[in-house]
């Protein structure tokens, strides 16, 4: 039996984001708060680690520690509290360590992977056809760097109902996301790129007013070997991490509402369509 999903009304439900984005600011950046915090902090050890270049730690190990920390246990943590926040509308400041929140974070954590090694080939192959493109036809680069975008973005957003549906208890595989995506692939990008580009295009304009008032110096050395931590190396840090993080906010926003209309799933239900 052929099931019948809703469709998603384009413009509706990207005015649906920004509305919930908007009544739910506060709520937002409350939850948000530590988090961030703690990413920032632990960019900022992380540099001072490499710029030290201690020999019993390698730079690599640093980097991935500090990668893996931030995005795969503190955004994690944080995106599940904000599907709880808007599909339950409950303010969950700090981590849940429950049996079932445990259970809750690593069923997320293993389908957020899966889809990270599924797209691996394509990031791969942006790479590839990146460096090719470097020293024959540069102008391309830029497209070459869009389509993959987008690719991995698509299949995000397919795959993706996965994770409202882990951060609420709701039983579904990504097969389940698979199929109840399907037929609305264009309509999946025409809501998301209109919710997560506007990062983009504010943290470009923050950059140049960052970059003309507090440009980045990095030769100011103590006898220690760390970097002096001037006004600029903290703004700096902040804004990089505050763009990963509005792009987080974006994404599960708009994942969280195409979850809710496309599967029909409502608090306390026990399975979805």
């Amino acid at each position: 039996m052929t099931v019948l999903y809703p469709d998603i009304p384009v413009r509706d439900t990207v005015f649906d984001c920004y509305a919930e984005l908007r009544e739910k600011f506060f709520h937002i950046i409350v939850l948000c708060a530590l988090p961030y915090a703690l990413s920032v902090g632990l960019y900022i050890a992380a540099d001072q680690i490499i710029i030290m270049n201690l020999i019993w730690l390698p730079n690599w190990v640093v980097q991935t520690l500090e990668v893996l920390v931030v995005n795969l246990i503190i955004q994690c943590w944080m995106a599940i509290a904000l599907y709880r926040l808007l599909l339950l509308d409950r303010l969950e400041i700090i981590p849940d360590l429950s049996a079932a929140g445990i259970e809750r974070y690593w069923r997320f954590l293993k389908s957020l992977s899966t889809i990270v090694l599924m797209m691996m080939p394509v990031y791969l192959l942006g790479i590839f056809l990146w460096l090719v493109l470097w020293s024959t036809v540069s102008i391309l680069q830029p497209f070459v760097f869009w389509i993959c975008t987008l690719v991995i973005l698509l299949a995000f957003m397919r795959l993706g109902f996965v994770f409202p549906a882990a951060a609420v208890d709701a039983p579904y595989t990504l097969a389940d996301s698979w199929l109840t995506s399907r037929a609305v692939n264009l309509k999946l990008l025409m809501i998301s790129v209109p919710t997560i580009m506007p990062p983009f295009f504010v943290m470009e304009i923050v950059r140049h007013f960052i970059d003309h008032n507090y440009p980045m110096k990095l030769d100011a050395v103590d006898e220690y070997g760390s970097i002096t931590l001037t006004t600029s190396y903290f703004i700096w840090s902040f804004a990089g991490m505050l763009l990963s993080f509005m792009i987080v906010i974006g994404l599960v926003t708009v994942s969280a509402i195409v979850f809710y209309i496309r599967t029909g799933w409502r608090p306390g239900a026990t399975r979805v369509a």
